[in-house]
């Protein structure tokens, strides 16, 4: 038998559970080899010190106390938030959050209208002085048909004006 074998067997050995054959194969192998006799001689000690270990038992209701405990035991996670809102959420400093929150916000759109404007101002700049006139007036471009329907207008109270004269 390999050693391999036999270091699995080994336990049953102990307990007398293997068959004739078996047994004198592997007290032959034990006969002859070192390794494997420490083996069976670290499993009879363990053996002993488990035979001189004495049972105990538990004490009444002890299950009942354990589940009880384990339920009223809560994650670690929980224990944290709750920390977290004890100390982070009163209303005093509830308050200071919420100011704080609004003067990040209005500082980052402050900062962002800032840099269109700034952004605007250098395109302007590097523009020729035709085109920065142009855009000047075009809001007058854009309001161009808005002027000549009020022309337009003006030109029908003529034609009443002149009808109603007429009449």
């Amino acid at each position: 038998m390999q050693c391999e074998e036999v270091k699995k067997l080994l336990p049953n050995f102990l307990d007398d559970e293997l068959k004739p054959d078996e047994k004198t194969d592997i007290q032959v192998h034990l006969s002859s080899c070192e390794v494997c006799q420490k083996e069976l001689k670290a499993y009879r000690n363990s053996w002993e010190l488990l035979k001189q270990w004495s049972d105990l038992e538990p004490q009444p209701a002890y299950l009942s106390r354990f589940w009880t405990e384990l339920a009223l035991r809560t994650p670690w996670y929980t224990s944290f938030l709750r920390e977290l809102r004890l100390r982070f959420l009163t209303p005093k400093i509830a308050t200071v959050w919420i100011t704080a929150c609004l003067l990040l916000a209005v500082s980052i759109l402050i900062a962002k209208h800032y840099w269109q404007i700034q952004e605007v101002e250098m395109v302007l700049t590097n523009l020729p002085l035709e085109e920065v006139e142009l855009i000047e007036n075009i809001e007058l471009a854009e309001n161009y048909e808005v002027i000549q329907d009020m022309d337009l207008l003006e030109d029908l109270e003529v034609l009443e004006n002149w009808e109603n004269g007429k009449s």
